[in-house]
């Protein structure tokens, strides 16, 4: 089973969204909250 994608942190972008940094490091693009509710079901 490849490994998990895990959330290490997450830092505000103004009143927008959200910079995730993942496990492995990565942390490029910025989530807007619209997404994420979306994703979020």
């Amino acid at each position: 089973m490849p490994d998990m994608m895990i959330v290490e942190r997450a830092e505000l972008v103004g009143a927008y969204g959200l910079k995730i940094v993942w496990n492995d490091g990565h942390d490029t693009g910025i989530y807007d909250f619209a997404l994420l509710r979306e994703l979020g079901g």
